[in-house]
């Protein structure tokens, strides 16, 4: 278990990380955002397509000779070294990527927590100060406000995963992307698990408080909610 995050961001230092991204960006000049429906209507690649993939392209560089002129191979190498290095990046990256998902999920509970302590010191001092009755009010109406906002969204990244606690019983486990993830019960992956196609559902069984949700796409990632029914 974590213990309480206490750290600070300078205005230096955020600089400094926005310019990095920056010139990320400026190399990596041909990335693309792909809408939605894009995403669905594309052809994915597995571990076992890209194998495919693999030996195609070696079979045929070994025989041109079946290759007519509208094909071209070394389009199909570039395409495919491209792909190699971009997997790379996204590996040196996902540890940055998780980390920073995780980081905020942990501040919003700690945030949550002192806010709803901080709530409660104000309510019983309202008791006897009539100064703080407006105070008191508007935060409560405030309150009840936030418990009736849309849940979190998660994203995973291709063959990402996450823990998450106090999971309520019976919830839905609903994917908002094409990616098809598993949920196992527990904060590790073994055991009993459910596999959740890409945008559809299932209810959590009862008793799984605490899931793990692995992302099987090698290429697409993984969006989902746990919302109620």
């Amino acid at each position: 278990m974590y213990s309480n995050i206490s750290s600070t961001l300078s205005a230096a230092q955020k600089a400094d990380l926005q310019a990095k991204v920056n010139d990320m960006l400026l190399i990596l000049t041909f990335l693309i955002n792909l809408t939605p429906v894009e995403r669905k209507k594309l052809l994915k690649m597995g571990d076992k397509s890209v194998s495919f993939v693999r030996e195609v392209l070696i079979g045929l560089q070994a025989n041109p000779s079946v290759v007519p002129p509208n094909y071209d191979v070394t389009e199909y190498q570039k395409d495919l070294t491209l792909y190699d290095d971009l997997m790379a990046i996204l590996g040196y990256l996902r540890p940055l990527f998780e980390g920073i998902e995780d980081t905020i999920l942990a501040l919003s509970n700690e945030l949550m927590r002192q806010g709803i302590s901080g709530y409660n010191l104000i309510k019983e001092a309202a008791k006897t100060n009539s100064a703080l009755d407006g105070l008191a009010q508007d935060l409560g109406e405030r309150f009840k406000l936030a418990g009736k906002t849309q849940p979190t969204v998660f994203t995973l990244l291709p063959n990402g995963q996450i823990t998450l606690n106090g999971i309520v019983p019976l919830r839905q486990f609903k994917t908002l992307s094409g990616a098809t993830v598993s949920v196992y019960k527990g904060n590790t992956v073994g055991g009993d698990k459910k596999v959740v196609g890409g945008n559809s559902s299932i209810k959590l069984p009862s008793g799984w408080t605490t899931i793990t949700v692995v992302d099987d796409d090698s290429t697409l990632p993984a969006i989902f909610q746990v919302i109620q029914k």
